[in-house]
C-alpha cells in the first residue's frame, strides 16, 4: 500500500516537473524569436548604414557637387 502512495506521488512529481519544463521552453522560444526579430532589424540598419556612408566616400561625390554648385 504505501509503494503504490510512494508511486503515484512520484509520477504525480515527474509530471509537474515536466509540465515545468514544457513552460520554461515555450518561454524561451518567444524570447528566442523576439531576440532574432531584433537582430534582424540590426543588420537591416546596419546595411543601410554601410551603404549611405560608401556612397559619401565615393570619388565622385565632390564633382557632382561641384557640377551643381557651377550651374
Amino acid at each position: 500500500m504505501k509503494t503504490e502512495k510512494l508511486n503515484s506521488w512520484l509520477t504525480l512529481g515527474a509530471n509537474v516537473g515536466v509540465l515545468i519544463g514544457i513552460i520554461l521552453l515555450v518561454f524561451e522560444i518567444r524570447q528566442n524569436s523576439h531576440l532574432m526579430r531584433a537582430q534582424m532589424s540590426q543588420n537591416r540598419a546596419d546595411a543601410g548604414s554601410a551603404l549611405v556612408t560608401s556612397f559619401m566616400d565615393s570619388p565622385y561625390l565632390p564633382v557632382i557637387r561641384v557640377k551643381l554648385e557651377n550651374d
